[in-house]
């Protein structure tokens, strides 16, 4: 078993495996970066430290929603070491997941695996892939 945090983006579940995971927050003032991509919305500044946040929603081809204060950022913790923070819609709990995520052959590289929690499904994602977008 893998320890994950389960997160919710709209209306589906996602995890990331918390060895990843640095710190959940709620969300802050935002400072626009110019030429980015759409889902790289800026940075904050965490514990002094300057972290790139992106919205998972438009990385996913979600549907973007409106921030607001209780809006929570994830902060990760990739191996290339340089920090990014994820918006995301609510963030769950720390859940038991098998280590052999079923990965079907047409799935984004995002994607390191699927599997079912209770009776939902849960899109693993890849950390490592998520920082190089």
């Amino acid at each position: 078993m893998q320890a994950c945090l389960r997160f919710r983006l709209n209306r589906e579940w996602y995890a990331l495996p918390i060895q990843s995971v640095i710190e959940v927050v709620s969300l802050v003032a935002i400072t626009p970066l110019p030429e980015t991509l759409p889902h790289v919305l800026g940075a904050i500044t965490v514990r002094g430290q300057t972290v790139t946040v992106m919205d998972l929603r438009l990385l996913l081809n979600q549907t973007p929603s409106p921030l607001k204060l209780t809006t929570p950022l994830i902060i990760l913790s990739p191996e290339s070491g340089v920090p990014l923070a994820a918006l995301v819609d609510e963030v769950d709990n720390v859940v038991a997941l098998p280590v052999d995520l079923d990965v079907p052959a047409n799935t984004s590289q995002l994607i390191a695996g699927i599997t079912r929690y209770h009776e939902t499904v849960l899109l693993v994602l890849n950390v490592e892939a998520l920082a190089a977008h």
